[in-house]
């Protein structure tokens, strides 16, 4: 079961989680459970929702099989949660009901039908497509359009950086009509290089049927269930609806192993999906992606790249500042590992001794340097006073961008200032803070 932000189950298990939390008389003695919880420990209440559920149910006399497990988005490591937890929930299957063990083929779920012709206009040949509803699935209501890089450039100053950041201007003047504000969010939608489709095509026989309109159906007519759009062709598929150039799961390795063509193969393949620890090993030296595995037989408080939006902020004002409008002083807080991270430092240099000059001043924060560290939620806390004034008194607004857990600890400091202040208790800050949000005073932007 899924955690979704502050806690929530989602919209499918919430009616079931409320009937055990209203219903703790009714006895589950017989019922015996395996559990598994999807979230993302950035967050505030980690896996809230299957820890709920699993006491639901204690108190109620089930009984669990194994330990819960949890998949954590935050170390995008859930696939990997799922693998580790589900070889223990089979062995003890097996022990307690003894099941007649057979070793799984392959089935197919789906078919394709090619078309000798077909409207092209009919076919989805590259629009960006979702499952609006369970029943449904259609193409999203806005276009996408291929806008040329203007300018590139590595943000990252120290050379031998473990990452590696990247600020990327577009050129929209071809798209007029596409509209803006400061700070949207940009949707990019991928497709997989040309190299890997061709290679995926000519490994499967199917260079010369690339183009042929095909329908994907599945053999069991819930249309509901696909994940790809029908009518389309199988070029389209691979650069755009199929995941080919991503590393391969280690269950779809053991998936393909049966398929192998000689024994050899299919131990080799066997090997790497069952040893989590020889799989990543191989990974290490080899970006196993499906075509590939085929051929071988087989205020603002901001930390990191969250600054990006406020220098459209901070840009927007300065443009104000030099057509001589009046412009409300700033503090930036930014935090990052080292001065190295420091991103668009000379050009946030120029603005202050420019037309922001007396008008924005930078706090910083730097995690890595010396040995006590410091986050941004530290030198905010060390200007918590003055923050609360400048909200309460002042109206300022509050802006937060960055990874959530820091987020969190800014969103703790503002809070304890508010009421150290105020003298209020936590309920009237909440209060208080809810009506800052529909004033659109208090912003939010963040991620796990």
């Amino acid at each position: 079961m899924t955690t979704y932000g502050e806690g929530d189950p989602s919209d499918n298990s919430s009616e079931s989680l409320n009937w055990l939390k209203f219903n703790s008389d009714t006895s589950l003695k017989i019922l015996r459970y395996a559990a598994f919880g999807l979230g993302n420990s950035s967050y505030r209440f980690y896996n809230k929702v299957i820890d709920d559920v699993v006491a639901a149910l204690g108190y109620s006399g089930a009984i669990s099989l194994l330990p819960v497990g949890k998949g954590n988005e935050a170390t995008r490591t859930t696939e990997e949660d799922f693998m580790e937890w589900k070889d223990n929930l089979f062995p003890m299957l097996a022990s307690e009901l003894n099941p007649a063990e057979y070793e799984a083929k392959y089935t197919a779920r789906m078919k394709f039908v090619e078309h000798g012709s077909f409207s092209s206009n009919r076919l989805h040949l590259g629009d960006p497509f979702l499952k609006r509803t369970p029943k449904k699935a259609t193409a999203i209501a806005s276009s996408i359009a291929a806008f040329p890089i203007k300018e590139r450039r590595e943000l990252t100053l120290k050379p031998s950086a473990s990452r590696n950041y990247v600020h990327m201007e577009l050129d929209l003047s071809a798209h007029p009509k596409i509209k803006y504000k400061t700070g949207d969010h940009i949707a990019v939608w991928p497709t997989d290089p040309n190299e890997e489709v061709v290679a995926l095509l000519r490994i499967l026989e199917l260079e010369s049927r690339k183009d042929v309109p095909i329908s994907v159906l599945p053999l069991d007519g819930e249309t509901d269930k696909l994940k790809v759009p029908s009518p389309t062709t199988i070029q389209a598929l691979f650069q755009h609806y199929l995941e080919i150039y991503a590393p391969v799961p280690r269950e779809t390795v053991l998936s393909l192993a049966q398929l192998a063509a000689t024994e050899k193969v299919k131990s080799v393949l066997k090997a790497l999906g069952k040893d989590k620890v020889a799989y990543a090993t191989f990974l290490e030296h080899n970006h196993l992606t499906l075509a590939r595995l085929l051929k071988y037989t087989l205020t603002i408080d901001t930390t990191g790249t969250g600054i990006a939006p406020f220098r459209g902020f901070l840009q927007d004002r300065a443009r104000f500042a030099s057509t001589g409008r009046q412009i409300g002083p700033m503090i930036l807080f930014f935090g990052c590992q080292c001065p190295e991270y420091e991103f668009y430092r000379d050009e946030l240099m120029e603005l202050m001794s420019g037309p922001l000059d007396g008008k924005l001043e930078i706090v910083t924060a730097f995690s890595h340097v010396g040995n006590e560290k410091k986050y941004v939620q530290h030198r905010l806390q060390e200007r918590g006073d003055e923050i609360g004034r400048l909200l309460l008194e002042e109206d300022a607004s509050s802006y937060v961008c960055g990874a959530a857990n820091i987020a969190r600890a800014v969103e703790g400091v503002v809070r304890d200032s508010i009421k150290r202040v105020k003298g209020w208790k936590n309920s009237v800050v909440d209060v208080w803070r809810q009506g800052r949000k529909r004033a659109k005073r208090w912003h939010k932007d963040v991620w796990g």
